[in-house]
């Protein structure tokens, strides 16, 4: 399986209307994720 080089999320108003939507908590879950953080950039960072 060949890995994505770059994960594009469109999420929080634009496609889907989400009353409670907490950006900073998505992107803490996507970093969560990561399998490379280089630079070690936080959640807050982004």
């Amino acid at each position: 399986m060949n890995k994505p080089k770059m994960v594009i999320f469109d999420y929080g108003q634009t496609l889907v209307n989400e009353k409670i939507f907490d950006p900073l908590k998505g992107t803490k879950s996507v970093l969560s994720e990561a399998t490379n953080n280089p630079n070690k950039v936080s959640a807050e960072e982004v």
